[in-house]
């Protein structure tokens, strides 16, 4: 797991305030360019005005204790995993202390298709993005 996406503890229906969360690059996770494309794309405003998106990420140390705190709270809304092979996959379950972290999407949520969708696209030459593309002819 690479992201996860919650609700952060100073939430409001106005101000927004939702984390993309991902460990940092301690030697926990490996580190990447779809990971780092991810990162650049949720923290970019125009990516979250063209998504409808407001999202503040975060490198941040995290425990499975914290997972399934959030969860509880109700503030995890989706886990995802990144790569080069499966671009942004979902997550729904997490398994932990002999039960299950369910997550509330089935499949990939809003953020993740959002990432999906956009990295897709410039990956495949349908859409250009602040000169991380280059035609070849």
């Amino acid at each position: 797991m690479t992201f996860l996406y919650r609700r952060n503890a100073n939430y409001s229906s106005v101000v927004g305030g939702f984390d993309l969360i991902t460990a940092p690059l301690d030697g926990t996770i490996l580190p990447g360019v779809t990971r780092a494309s991810c990162l650049a794309l949720a923290g970019d405003l125009e990516f979250q005005k063209e998504t409808s998106l407001r999202l503040h990420p975060h490198e941040l140390v995290y425990t499975m204790d914290d997972l399934a705190r959030w969860s509880s709270e109700g503030r995890l809304l989706e886990a995802l995993a990144v790569g080069t092979a499966a671009i942004v996959a979902a997550c729904n379950r997490i398994g932990y202390e002999g039960k299950d972290i369910v997550l509330p999407e089935a499949g990939l949520g809003s953020v993740g298709t959002a990432l999906r969708k956009k990295i897709l696209d410039i990956q495949e030459g349908r859409a250009m993005w602040k000169g991380w593309g280059v035609v070849c002819s």
